[in-house]
């Protein structure tokens, strides 16, 4: 984290976010437009991480191989799953000033991709789960991570600017009930994709979890040894999510018809 590698990676997604923004705002296309961009950026990212990833694994006695993509790389984690919220606001054939449906969605995606995708720039996981630092400019998910959070930063950055998304109070509480359901059913998916040992029927240990949405462990290492840990460090998220979308909705112009 942080390494001179990880740096180049911040100012050369930096320059790719501010060049974007600018060429963005003098054209100014409409949000669909961009977002049929960002559709081909994550089927090209989708594609590189699964190829990158994929792994051949033996079964247990070793007669069969078999593809294998870990349970760490589903697209289950905040930011992967814009990929389906982009996917649906590109493809339904409702106009998006049309559609109360993808106006609460782009209104969700706006603060979420920016602030998940720049939490992701600043502390990238990948470096921890899946190359070592000394692969950051060789191996292909190295790519896909930073050029992915950069699009995605993009993206919600302009869907305020586009003007074609209203919002408001209520699509603040809608963000906010959304991003709350989903982080709460990230404690079912870690859980099942755990890998539990049991003994005589009860639980004695659990070997590997995922982190989908950060809820089981802090993505800088700090140790919760204690239930109560768990319950400060969730307090935390929760409080952290309530300041950081509330100062991306104070800027922008209320629609007070739709509270």
């Amino acid at each position: 984290m942080f390494s001179i590698q990880h740096i180049i990676w911040l100012i050369i997604s930096i320059t790719l976010i501010v060049v974007s923004m600018i060429c963005l705002i003098r054209k100014h296309p409409s949000l669909l437009e961009v977002l049929r961009v960002c559709t081909a950026v994550c089927i090209a990212s989708e594609l590189v991480k699964v190829l990158s990833c994929i792994e051949i694994v033996p079964s247990s006695d070793g007669s069969l191989l078999f593809p294998y993509l870990e349970n760490q790389h589903l697209p289950l984690h905040l930011c992967s799953i814009q990929l389906l919220l982009i996917f649906y606001c590109t493809f339904s054939k409702q106009a998006i000033s049309d559609s109360p449906r993808k106006q609460a969605i782009l209104a969700f995606m706006y603060p979420t991709c920016v602030i998940g995708a720049a939490f992701a720039l600043a502390l990238p996981s990948i470096f921890q789960t899946t190359i070592n630092v000394n692969q950051a400019f060789t191996h292909p998910v190295a790519y896909q991570t930073f050029i992915y959070h950069s699009m995605l930063i993009v993206l919600g950055l302009y869907i305020p600017i586009s003007g074609e998304v209203a919002f408001s109070r209520r699509t603040y509480r809608q963000t906010m009930l959304l991003l709350g359901a989903v982080f709460f059913c990230s404690f079912y998916v870690n859980s099942v994709l755990a890998s539990p040992t049991y003994e005589n029927g009860n639980l004695v240990s659990v070997d590997y979890v995922t982190n989908f949405f950060f809820s089981y462990r802090t993505p800088i290492g700090i140790a919760l040894t204690q239930k109560w840990h768990w319950f400060l460090y969730t307090g935390i998220l929760v409080a952290l999510a309530f300041g950081l979308i509330a100062l991306f909705y104070v800027p922008l112009k209320r629609n007070r018809q739709a509270d």
